[in-house]
């Protein structure tokens, strides 16, 4: 027996999931075996990253849960469902991107920025890929119980009315959403596909603009399901557009033009901006 141990050479499946440089590699193979030992039968691992300020918080992604652990893996702190998250983001610290995940116990700093952004959107794909849409669908049946409520006729142009306001609101509120979530190029892309009602698609449209959210980025679904609440209650109450109209029409929507929602919602994106 030699007088020095050779350094185990790490799992080529680890090797392949790691996402972190320097020492992460020798750390996470003296690690490995309680790696594995944290893994139920048959859970794949698609991503491990080490701390790179301290070499010792430690995060597998394996199958749909987060494993967060120290030193390479020798010990498990918690393991976290991905539905429990309400997502993953980065935060700056020091000149590292830190990857916070709440809920899974986890912030941990990485030298790359660019691979903590692919790595914290890999953990949301992996939210969204497990939480389907918790809100409910609007049309038909919410925009048919809410004019019934309301005792508002069920016309085309009451649908048609309802649920072009019903659209506008909610993009104020992704707005907001991507605003808050530091995500301008998310604001460009939702306002260029959204602030037009697509032709024959007016009554789908806000059910378009849910899906497109949904699957966007996990950190909006809980604001989400409560706007849906807080729109419901709403436009029930005394005095709303909607109970306003009992017995006859929904009244026209504003002057804005020819329906472009853009420039509304532009305003409050910037307005809730924080750079």
């Amino acid at each position: 027996m030699g007088l020095f141990r050779t350094d185990e050479p790490l799992d080529q499946a680890l090797a392949g999931a790691l996402r972190t440089g320097g020492r992460s590699r020798k750390i996470v193979a003296k690690g490995q075996d309680g790696i594995r030992a944290a893994l139920t039968p048959g859970e794949p691992v698609l991503a491990v990253a080490v701390d790179e300020l301290t070499y010792d918080g430690t995060l597998v992604v394996a199958g749909r849960r987060l494993l967060s652990m120290r030193r390479g893996g020798r010990e498990l702190v918690l393991a976290t469902d991905v539905t429990a998250l309400s997502s993953a983001y980065l935060e700056e610290n020091k000149g590292f991107a830190v990857l916070v995940a709440h809920q899974a116990g986890v912030r941990l700093h990485l030298a790359d920025r660019a691979a903590a952004a692919a790595l914290a959107q890999q953990i949301n794909d992996l939210v969204v890929r497990h939480r389907p849409r918790a809100v409910p669908a609007l049309h038909p049946t919410f925009y048919g119980d809410v004019l019934e409520a309301a005792g508002v006729p069920d016309t085309s142009v009451n649908r048609d009315r309802l649920a072009e306001r019903t659209a506008y609101v909610l993009g104020t509120q992704a707005a907001a959403f991507t605003a808050q979530l530091r995500d301008p190029q998310a604001f460009k892309a939702f306002s260029g596909r959204f602030a037009l009602a697509e032709p024959g698609r007016l009554w789908q449209r806000a059910d378009d603009m849910i899906d497109w959210l949904w699957a966007w980025n996990p950190g909006c679904h809980e604001g989400l399901v409560k706007w849906a609440g807080k729109w419901h209650s709403g436009l029930l109450e005394p005095g709303s557009f909607l109970t306003a109209a009992a017995g006859g029409e929904i009244p026209p929507f504003g002057d804005r033009a020819a329906g472009d929602d853009s420039e509304a919602w532009r305003l409050v994106f910037e307005r809730h901006h924080r750079g």
